[in-house]
């Protein structure tokens, strides 16, 4: 299996058939061509994400935080009431998600894809009813000689999805939010692959820790064949030895299991050093790199070290100020400039960071 540290640069256009190509050059037309991302999202959903415990912890610690934090409407500097369109649309973005949820999982797509995209659903050229957070392996950059004029959208059911935009002063239905990526004019750099090889060395360090574990914690030794003729076993003999060890001694249901040797077998135990067994070490720098790169102190993913109250809520407040507050605000500024004037003249959506418990 590939992991992540060797395996970032796999292209998709690479993946695309000749049929898939041709589905899109019917839908998008010839006026554009796709861009398509360098990174495949699969794999850091399922290496950086599903198999991680600690970016996992990290980028819901991030996106759940941006969830949390109440947004409000302003007309200039005065308040609007519950009652306004764009505050119902914000708690209640579409049927199935309230605004929490809604604003967790394009937090957590930008996180993990570096890219995320808001789709507004409403009358043309009138503000949107709803909302909706699509993924970003599902979504395709198109641009022209002047920029992005669409995006392009296929799940894989149902007919793709063309939506038009103006490569000159950026109107479209689709709210592209993507992080700075300093080789790509087109796509977000995701945070994992900055933290690509702490991902990997934190999963290879689990799964040498349950191999370990299923091995009685150590090597359980080796048999060595002592013939005083100088004799090997042959082919038959190494096969059957092997399988009933295999079946007898190994795993952890036998571990201390006696052996009962015979005839000229003799057995080597095996161990490891004390400085074999600081695998502990290795795991808790590679949570600190993975950590640091989606800006989360390492405490709040169980790094062992001061864990008195006062220590934890200063993190947390750390959390907020450093990482959750930012990156909401980045998000914010991007939905007041495609979403808020669609309501009103001098619409702002602002964070109401009052009664935030963690500060």
């Amino acid at each position: 299996m590939r992991f992540l540290g060797m395996n970032l640069r796999l292209p998709w256009a690479a993946k695309v058939s000749q049929t898939a190509e041709a589905l899109f050059r019917r839908v998008v037309g010839n006026e554009a061509w796709g861009i398509f991302p360098e990174r495949n999202f699969a794999q850091y959903a399922v290496e950086g994400f599903k198999k991680n415990a600690v970016a996992y912890r990290a980028i819901t610690l991030v996106s759940r935080g941006c969830g949390f934090v109440p947004l409000q409407v302003f007309q200039g500097k005065r308040l609007l009431p519950d009652t306004h369109p764009l505050n119902r649309l914000l708690k209640r973005p579409n049927p199935t998600q309230g605004g929490d949820k809604f604003m967790e999982a394009f937090v957590a797509y930008q996180l993990l894809a570096g890219n995320s995209y808001m789709e507004g659903i409403g009358p043309d050229g009138g503000p949107p009813t709803e909302l909706w957070v699509h993924r970003p392996d599902y979504m395709r950059v198109t641009a022209n000689a002047l920029g992005v004029n669409g995006y392009y959208f296929d799940c894989g059911v149902g007919a793709p999805k063309k939506w038009t935009a103006d490569p000159v002063d950026g109107t479209s239905p689709i709210l592209h939010v993507k992080t700075f990526n300093p080789l790509d004019n087109w796509y977000g750099m995701s945070p994992i692959e900055a933290a690509s090889y702490a991902i990997d060395q934190h999963n290879m360090a689990g799964k040498w820790n349950q191999s370990l574990l299923q091995n009685s914690a150590r090597p359980s030794g080796a048999l060595v064949y002592k013939n005083q003729t100088g004799g090997t076993l042959s082919e038959e003999q190494y096969n059957r030895l092997k399988e009933e060890i295999n079946k007898a001694f190994s795993g952890p249901k036998n571990a201390g299991r006696p052996m009962i040797l015979e005839g000229d077998l003799d057995w080597k135990a095996m161990g490891f050093s004390p400085a074999d067994m600081d695998w502990i070490a290795g795991k808790n720098t590679s949570t600190r790199d993975i950590t640091m790169v989606f800006g989360v102190p390492p405490m709040l993913a169980g790094i062992e070290g001061d864990t008195t109250f006062s220590n934890y809520a200063e993190a947390r407040q750390a959390l907020y100020e450093d990482t959750v507050l930012p990156t909401l605000q980045s998000i914010l500024n991007d939905m007041n400039n495609w979403l808020a004037p669609k309501y009103g003249e001098d619409i702002q959506i602002k964070m109401n960071v009052q009664d935030l418990p963690a500060l």
